[in-house]
């Protein structure tokens, strides 16, 4: 049962970064919110950093640049908390066009500030914000294009 959950939440993560990558920002959030919901439930830290730091490339792109940081240094402090790096060219591409969008909108020491205002986050409270932020950036997508 596990199994099918993570796979679940890998395929909806990719569908997300898919849905970003294709500029539909409302669908890609609906979608990391219900990865990060499977990844919770089966308490896969691998898929939740993931799945994070597609939720940080909407955050960037719906111009919410300290979230995006913010979030992206959750995932960077999981994955360092389990020992697993990036796993692919494609994640490390779309983590450093996310980085270098939030830098660009904050500037580095806010970037910086709130880069490590997640990293000290919990775990716990940081998917909380995380799957509030993704129902918020859905909406306001929703609400412009109608």
């Amino acid at each position: 049962m596990a199994g099918d959950r993570s796979l679940l939440a890998y395929i909806l993560d990719s569908r997300g970064a898919l849905a970003e990558a294709q500029g539909e920002q409302g669908r890609a959030a609906d979608l990391c919110r219900e990865a990060l919901a499977s990844a919770q439930e089966i308490d896969n830290p691998i898929v939740v950093a993931m799945i994070l730091n597609a939720l940080a490339a909407v955050a960037a792109r719906r111009g919410q640049p300290a979230s995006a940081a913010r979030i992206m240094g959750v995932a960077s402090a999981l994955r360092e908390a389990i020992g697993i790096p990036m796993t692919t060219t494609d994640d490390e591409a779309r983590i450093a066009a996310t980085i270098s969008a939030a830098r660009e909108l904050l500037g580095d020491g806010a970037f910086a500030s709130a880069w490590e205002q997640g990293r000290r986050q919990q775990i716990d409270k940081a998917v909380a914000e995380a799957l509030t932020l993704s129902k918020e950036l859905a909406m306001s997508t929703a609400s412009e294009n109608h």
